[in-house]
């Protein structure tokens, strides 16, 4: 009996000290388990777990779902270990969906974000052949159709890649690019 009562004390003590401070549990019990688990842990399964759902979609061949899916972990865990390569995905698939712009976008989320991740040089690679596609007359989509010459997107995209990535081996290729794009839209001085 005096166990529990020094108990109660230390926790009215915590409880008293910890007044109007913002209080977060590091370990949840869980009964389903019996045993107490840290928070960072249940983070990163569901994750994962929303991880694998998308995954999933994607093998299904759902693209909209697993967009859907990759872009709710990116909001829900953007600290988790597994959201740079969601923040990758959904650029990818809006890239074989023939999104060039959006995947662009998307791409650029991952190099801003994320700046050490694996894929790095990867993704400069795929924007540097979206750039490359503009470049070479593919027009822009507005509302699934393409309508509008954008070559001013290569530009922006070759930018892109030499503000971020300035001693990369893929920059004085995406410099040259935006000497080539400027020539073809006439703007000579630039």
């Amino acid at each position: 009996m005096k166990r529990w009562t020094y108990f109660s004390a230390i926790l009215a003590s915590v409880v008293v000290l910890a007044g109007n401070a913002k209080v977060s549990a590091e370990w949840m019990w869980t009964p389903e388990s019996g045993k107490w688990i840290s928070e960072k842990n249940i983070e990163k399964k569901s994750a994962m777990l929303l991880y694998e759902q998308a995954q999933g979609f994607e093998q299904a061949g759902d693209i909209p779902k697993a967009l859907g899916v990759y872009r709710k972990l990116i909001r829900q865990y953007p600290a988790s270990s597994i959201a740079p390569d969601a923040q990758y995905w959904v650029g990818h698939l809006l890239e074989e969906q023939g999104q060039y712009y959006k995947a662009f976008k998307e791409y650029q989320k991952v190099i801003e974000n994320y700046p050490s991740y694996k894929k790095f040089n990867e993704i400069l690679e795929r924007e540097y052949q979206i750039g490359n596609l503009y470049l070479s007359g593919e027009k822009l989509k507005l509302l699934g159709i393409a309508m509008l010459p954008a070559v001013d997107k290569s530009v922006e995209i070759f930018e892109s890649i030499v503000r971020v990535a300035p001693y990369s081996p893929i920059a004085p290729r995406a410099q040259f690019n935006i000497g080539e794009a400027y020539r073809k839209i006439r703007r000579y001085s630039d």
